[in-house]
């Protein structure tokens, strides 16, 4: 796992978190159980690099998936 994956993890959990802030302080204008809003946001982050991992594991896969090499011209012998 690269060092790039759990700087975006970061990046896109900060980004919810925001967004989150944003909504509730200004649309639903609830208090922020701060409890809560930490675990959602490693439940996003976990769930950001899990799924990046799971994508670079498979990723390499679709090489393989490739049609096969053959010959369809009349043989040389």
């Amino acid at each position: 796992m690269s060092t790039d994956t759990l700087i975006q993890g970061v990046i896109v959990s900060c980004v919810y978190a925001i967004i989150r802030y944003i909504e509730s302080h200004f649309i639903t204008k609830e208090p922020i159980k701060l409890k809560v809003l930490v675990q959602d946001i490693l439940i996003v982050y976990i769930s950001f690099v899990s799924g990046m991992f799971v994508y670079n594991q498979i990723e390499p896969m679709k090489v393989l998936n490739r049609a096969p090499s053959v010959f369809t011209s009349a043989p040389d012998f």
